[in-house]
């Protein structure tokens, strides 16, 4: 199981990103992310379209979400379907 640690983004308008990412972070951080509606198959990939859903539509401008798991040099980028 994954335990999400740190939210990493680069937007413009940091400060309202800011806002939503920590609120995603607190919804996601020393939870079991199996257990976080939407995420019942926690891979990196559905980490990271969990997160484009729930920023994108209060940041139409959002690109890319990106999620890495340092501790064993994983990670995924998400650009949208």
């Amino acid at each position: 199981m994954y335990q999400v640690k740190e939210i990493f983004y680069t937007l413009q308008g940091e400060g309202e990103v800011e806002k939503k990412c920590l609120a995603l972070r607190e919804r996601l951080d020393h939870k079991y992310l199996n257990e976080v509606g939407g995420l019942e198959v926690p891979s990196l990939e559905n980490i990271a379209v969990w997160i484009w859903k729930n920023l994108k539509p209060g940041f139409p401008a959002l690109a890319r979400v990106e999620v890495r798991r340092e501790s064993c040099r994983h990670g995924c980028v998400y650009e949208g379907n």
